[in-house]
C-alpha cells in the first residue's frame, strides 16, 4: 500500500499483530508499520544483511511523524547499498544515549513518565521524590545510567542501615529496585545493578498505642514542645482525625469545606484510588483556624518555612523523635498516633468497621464494591467522641507549666 496519514489513520486493528509494507521508492520497500491488537502502530525498517533477515523499529506513529520515517528508512537503505548494516549504526546510537544519560535524569523520567504516567498515589510519588532526592542523587545523581554498579547500590543502602534508618533503607531499596527495573523493561538497561541485592533490614510490624497516661503527657505538652507551628499543627491533626502524616502534612486548603466541616482527601493520596472524607470535630476545625492564622495566604494548611511547598511528612516523625524526653515517652512515630485512634474508638461505642472507614483502609469484599453509602453522620459522631476523649487525657498529670519549667531548666 502507499502510506499517507489517512492510509496510516484508517487501518484497523486486529486480534493479532500485523505490518503493511510501502511499496515505491521510499525505503525501496523496505518500509512498514506494524500495527498492534490495542491500536498502537510502530514504523520498521526489513532488510537482509549477510543473507539474515533484520528488523529496526524506528518509532511509534504518530510521535514519529510519516515523512521522518521515510528520511530514516532512506538512510538505512543507502547504507545498506554501501554494504553496511543499518542496525549498527542504531546499536552505535542507543548506546552513545544511555552512556549520556545520568542518574537523575532517568529519576526524573521515571517519577513523570513511570509514575504518574501509571497514576500512582501522589502521596507515593512524592515520598519517591524524597528518597531519591536525599539519599540517591547525592551519590550516583551524576553517574552514567548504564555506569551503576551492584556496589554503588549497596553502598547507599548501607550507609542507611549505619545511621540507624532501617526502614528507610528498606524504603531505598524498593526505590532503586523500581527504578531500575523501569531502565531495563525500557531498554536502557541489559541488566538492572539491584539484582541479587536483597533487602538490607529485617522489620518488624509495629503495634504501639498510647496508653491513657501517656497520651495525657503528649497532649499537654505539645503546645509547649519546642516544635514549629506548622509541625505542631500538623500532629495534632493526626491525632485527632486519624489521617496519614502524609495526607496532613501535605494538606491544601481546596480539600476543605470548612462551612460544612469537612475533609475531602483526593483519590490519588488514597491506596483504593477513592477519595476519602473526613468529618472535622470542633477540636479539629479549632486546629484549621489556627492554621489559616499562622499563613493566611498560603494554598498549603502547613506550608513549609524553607520553600513553595507543604511541610515533608517526615517533619512529623522528626519532631516528635527530637521530642520523647520531653513528652517523657517512650518510642512513638506519628502511625502510632492513627493506631492510638483506631484502638480508643471502639471502646467509645463504634464498630471496627466504621473505624476501618474513618482509616480508609482497603476493603476488597464484594459487599463493600457494592455499598457506596459514604458513612460520613456515623465518621462524625465517632471523630467527635474520640475528639472529646483527647481533650478529656488533657485534664489528666500534671500541670503543663510546671512541666516546660523543669525541662528547661
Amino acid at each position: 500500500m502507499r502510506f499517507t496519514d489517512r492510509n496510516i489513520l484508517n487501518l484497523k486493528s486486529r486480534d493479532a499483530e500485523f505490518t503493511e509494507f510501502e511499496d515505491g521508492s521510499h525505503g525501496l520497500g523496505n518500509l512498514g508499520l506494524r500495527v498492534w491488537p490495542s491500536g498502537r502502530k510502530t514504523f520498521v525498517y526489513m532488510y537482509r544483511h549477510r543473507g539474515k533477515a533484520r528488523r529496526l523499529t524506528l518509532g511509534t506513529y504518530p510521535q514519529m511523524s510519516l515523512a521522518d520515517a521515510h528520511v530514516k528508512a532512506a538512510e538505512f537503505t543507502a547504507d545498506k547499498e554501501r554494504g553496511l548494516d543499518p542496525a549498527a549504526a542504531v546499536v552505535e546510537d542507543r548506546k552513545a544515549q544511555r552512556q549520556a544519560t545520568t542518574v537523575a535524569d532517568w529519576a526524573t523520567a521515571f517519577l513523570d513518565n513511570h509514575m504518574r504516567a501509571k497514576q500512582r498515589r501522589e502521596r507515593t510519588i512524592q515520598e519517591y521524590q524524597r528518597i531519591i532526592n536525599a539519599e540517591v542523587l547525592p551519590k550516583i545523581g551524576s553517574v552514567a545510567l548504564a555506569a551503576v554498579t551492584k556496589r554503588d547500590i549497596l553502598a547507599i543502602e548501607d550507609g542507611i542501615v549505619r545511621r540507624g534508618t532501617r526502614v528507610l533503607a528498606n524504603r531505598c531499596h524498593s526505590v532503586l529496585h523500581r527504578m531500575f527495573a523501569w531502565a531495563v523493561e525500557r531498554g536502557e538497561l541489559e541488566h538492572s545493578p539491584c539484582d541479587g541485592v536483597k533487602k538490607p533490614a529485617s522489620e518488624s510490624s509495629r503495634d504501639r498505642v498510647l496508653t491513657t497516661a501517656e497520651l495525657a503527657r503528649f497532649v499537654q505538652r505539645l503546645d509547649s514542645a519546642p516544635i514549629s507551628t506548622e509541625v505542631r499543627l500538623a500532629i495534632r491533626l493526626v491525632l485527632l482525625t486519624g489521617v496519614r502524616s502524609a495526607e496532613a502534612a501535605g494538606a491544601t486548603w481546596a480539600e476543605f469545606d470548612l462551612e460544612r466541616q469537612m475533609w475531602t482527601i483526593p483519590k490519588n493520596w488514597m491506596k483504593n484510588k477513592t477519595a476519602q472524607t473526613v468529618p472535622l470535630s470542633p477540636q479539629a476545625m479549632a486546629v484549621l483556624t489556627q492554621a489559616r492564622a499562622a499563613n493566611p495566604i498560603s494554598s498549603w494548611v502547613f506550608p513549609s518555612p524553607r520553600a513553595d511547598s507543604a511541610i515533608a511528612p517526615t517533619a512529623l516523625n522528626r519532631a516528635i523523635a527530637r521530642n520523647l524526653q520531653y513528652f517523657e515517652i517512650g518510642d512513638l512515630h506519628t502511625h502510632d498516633l492513627r493506631r492510638t485512634l483506631a484502638t480508643g474508638v471502639p471502646p467509645l461505642g463504634f464498630s471496627p468497621d466504621l473505624v476501618k472507614r474513618i482509616l480508609g483502609h482497603v476493603d476488597g469484599s464484594v459487599t463493600a464494591r457494592y455499598d457506596r453509602y459514604e458513612y460520613d453522620k456515623e465518621k462524625r459522631a465517632a471523630l467527635e467522641a474520640w475528639a472529646a476523649q483527647v481533650d478529656a487525657a488533657a485534664t489528666l498529670g500534671p500541670a503543663i507549666s510546671d512541666i516546660g519549667a523543669r525541662s528547661r531548666h
